[in-house]
């Protein structure tokens, strides 16, 4: 029996209801022939939503419409195109033709309360199980269609709202899928709409305590409806928004996790309805190049990115920018992407597996198939069950990271070896593990061991300098943060032959620092990718015993 921590034991019976989809994610049909690009870079929030909602509508049947809300929306819809998987590629001369052209594939208008953000949330909803889109109430005459609800009075409290929807629109709702979204973030609406996803947001202690805000009883309904769900479900989205404002991050993933469900990031990631339809085919990871001859008296590490388990980092954030940069291919790097991108965005997947270089490998993140925090998994259900829970997503997790050809894991802290443990026991093709987000060690001897199996686990060595955003590429930031990394890798590595985790945070990351590191180091540390630092880790562990 797993051990807990960190949270009372529950006394909750895990529901038990067939998913009506084969995978954790519902996925859309392969696009259309003919695909129209809409550019709503320039359009004003409300005008947005509406545009989103009716993608999801119109996307439900098949693929057609593609939406460019952020700059590297167009580096998708282009990749798609030249792989041949989308054949004809149209734009509007207005962005109102998107409308008019599809005006029959909607039976009409949900207006959203402008004094009630969780309105649009519901709304959402709504406009998923009615076949309508969103308007503010400045659209309802433009968009010039029936108003089939119109939410505006009609609650004073988020919990008001979202608890009218668990009582009433919960049993037509999708039942393995949840999301925890800001109402002002828009670009998951369409995949929401397309798969009828319910949608609520918890604020929190920091928001500036807003009147319609509770976030006591925001908390209880989302207990009450993780409760009713199965076990072992992702929840789209993020509990966190900008300024560290909402629930929490941490306190979010524990609440999901207490009832079996695990986060899968996606706040800002658009265009799923068209990226999960993407006809990809099979994930095959580069061939590494020889492994280096061991040698004892040398230091081996492995660079892992961090933050790849999070959508929008790999479609639109750090990571083009990183696998852009011209010195990537001259260092071994390990890459950190989640396993279920390979079912919500195959064809991004795919770009990176096909522009990879030899020194390019992947990994899982972050714990498995979605971000949780092992040692509460399952624990709100009752004793009996929580073992099951866990090995339930493990072997969800072994699932996709077949799929994904990745043989490696990176795990968000976790401390407790008994979970740790469990890893390899359930996913007998696992190769290695990298616990922690940044330094958690002290000393070599906890920093790299072997779990059960003999799998080795290298817990991470290298710090992160927290600095202020805007000021983590000023020159004088940067080179302090290449001057600590070394320092920590040096510093650690007391023994020879040593094998080390050096973690490198992607926000903070730049390639060229990480090649001025490896370089600054000398010839006596070896940067390798991550499964030839287990490989050339067991052929020590051979010659010592």
């Amino acid at each position: 029996m797993l051990l807990l921590c960190a949270w009372p034991c529950g006394g909750v019976e895990p529901v038990v209801e067939q998913r009506p989809f084969p995978d954790v994610f519902p996925c859309s049909l392969a696009p259309a022939a003919r695909v129209v690009v809409c550019n709503l870079q320039s359009e004003p929030e409300d005008r947005r939503l509406m545009f989103m909602t009716l993608q999801g509508i119109v996307n439900r049947t098949r693929p057609e419409i593609y939406l460019l809300s952020k700059g590297s929306d167009r580096r998708w819809i282009d990749w798609y195109a030249q792989q041949k998987w989308i054949r004809e590629v149209t734009g509007l001369e207005h962005n109102d033709e998107l409308l008019e052209r599809y005006r029959l594939r909607v039976r009409g208008v949900v207006v959203t309360d402008p004094d009630l953000p969780a309105s649009i949330n519901v709304a959402t909803m709504i406009a998923s199980l009615e076949e309508a889109v969103v308007v503010s109430p400045d659209l309802v005459r433009q968009a010039g269609l029936p108003v089939l609800t119109d939410l505006r009075g009609r609650w004073k409290t988020s919990a008001e709202a979202y608890r009218w929807a668990f009582e009433n629109l919960w049993p037509r709702l999708n039942h393995h899928v949840i999301a925890c979204l800001y109402p002002q973030y828009h670009e998951l609406r369409d995949y929401l709409v397309e798969n009828k996803i319910f949608t609520l947001w918890i604020s929190g202690r920091n928001d500036g305590d807003p009147a319609w805000a509770d976030s006591d009883s925001e908390v209880k309904l989302m207990e009450e409806l993780l409760v009713k769900m199965p076990v072992n479900i992702p929840v789209l989205g993020y509990p966190l928004r900008e300024n560290m404002k909402g629930y929490g991050e941490d306190t979010g993933v524990r609440l999901f996790g207490k009832y079996g469900k695990y986060l899968v990031g996606s706040a800002s990631v658009g265009n799923l309805s068209v990226h999960s339809g993407i006809p990809a085919g099979t994930l095959r990871q580069y061939p590494a190049p020889t492994l280096p001859e061991f040698n004892p008296g040398k230091v081996y590490y492995s660079w892992i990115i961090s933050d790849g388990d999070n959508l929008p980092v790999a479609t639109d954030y750090n990571y083009p920018k990183l696998w852009s940069e011209p010195v990537r291919g001259q260092l071994p790097l390990g890459w950190s992407l989640s396993p279920s991108a390979s079912v919500l965005m195959p064809g991004v997947m795919r770009y990176y597996y096909q522009t990879a270089t030899p020194n390019d490998e992947f990994i899982c993140s972050v714990d498995g198939v979605g971000y949780t925090f092992p040692c509460i998994y399952g624990s709100g259900y009752t004793g009996r069950h929580q073992d099951e829970i866990f090995s339930g997503f493990l072997r969800q997790t072994a699932t996709y990271m077949r799929r994904s050809d990745m043989t490696s894991i990176w795990l968000h802290n976790e401390y407790n070896d008994a979970y740790i443990n469990r890893y390899p026991l359930t996913i007998p093709f696992l190769n290695a593990m990298f616990p922690d987000y940044a330094k958690q060690v002290s000393k070599y001897a906890e920093a790299t061991y072997v779990s059960s199996r003999n799998t080795p686990v290298f817990r991470a060595i290298t710090t992160i300098k927290w600095v202020d955003f805007k000021d983590r590429y000023a020159a004088d930031v940067r080179q302090a943060r290449i001057i600590q990394m070394a320092d920590d890798i040096r510093k650690i590595s007391t023994e020879r032959p040593a094998f080390l985790n050096a973690f490198a945070f992607n926000w903070y990351t730049d390639l060229p620092a990480l090649k001025q590191i490896s370089d600054d180091l000398g010839p006596d540390y070896v940067p390798v990718r991550p499964g030839q630092l287990a490989e050339l880790y067991r052929q020590s562990l051979d010659q010592q015993h």
